[in-house]
């Protein structure tokens, strides 16, 4: 609230309208078939080229498909034991050292490496599970703290910043990177398991502990 005492008034939220309802279905089925479609497609495309060393009469055949799918496996079984081993770290951090020198691809490669450690690291890639008012003030939204802001939107913003992820729901892996004062956030006691149930089930699953809270109220009221 401004220090002139003033208070600020909010128009209520709009209702939602079949169109926009329509518009964030169409969204969340978007983001959520993208990362399958295309799973299928680099699938599809190497069995199309795997297909390409068999005789010709055989390459229609459904046995041949079956091959490449175990190929794929075993490529990916032997990748992650060379990653595990010594020398096969070393040869890895060449490939990641050549890539990085090619332009453009470079950058990208960089930057889905970084967030792939990130979410692989031993870790959680998102630190702490928060509360931030979104979209206005008299509401809360579940956001996750990512990392600390960078010095120079701190500058710019004058105050300490942090980088806060707010997924949607029920399809979390898209979402909002915003920039919060760190004044204006509620740290809460949620895990970050706790807190994605919470969103996937669009708040139908609680807590463990307060699941089991609420059952015994009610086991009370009902004695």
């Amino acid at each position: 609230m401004p220090d002139s005492g003033k208070v600020k008034l909010m128009k209520p939220p709009e209702r939602t309208t079949l169109k926009s309802r329509l518009k964030t279905y169409m969204l969340a089925g978007l983001f959520t078939t993208l990362p399958l479609a295309a799973t299928a497609l680099v699938i599809w495309w190497i069995d199309k080229f795997l297909r390409g060393f068999w005789p010709e009469q055989y390459r229609d055949e459904f046995y041949v498909s079956v091959v490449s799918l175990v190929f794929i496996v075993l490529v990916l079984l032997v990748m992650g034991a060379i990653s595990h081993n010594i020398l096969g770290r070393q040869l890895l951090r060449l490939g990641d050292y050549l890539v990085t020198r090619i332009p453009i691809v470079g950058s990208v490669y960089g930057t889905v490496k970084q967030v792939t450690e990130a979410f692989n690291s031993g870790r959680s890639a998102f630190r702490e599970v928060l509360l931030i008012r979104y979209p206005h003030e008299h509401s809360w939204a579940i956001a996750f703290l990512t990392n600390d802001a960078p010095r120079h939107f701190n500058e710019l913003a004058d105050d300490e910043l942090l980088a806060v992820f707010m997924p949607t729901t029920p399809n979390p892996t898209s979402g909002f990177l915003m920039f919060v004062p760190k004044k204006n956030v509620k740290r809460t006691s949620l895990s970050v398991d706790e807190a994605f149930k919470l969103i996937i089930s669009t708040g139908m699953v609680l807590t463990n502990e307060e699941t089991a809270e609420r059952k015994e109220e009610e086991r009370k009221k009902n004695a």
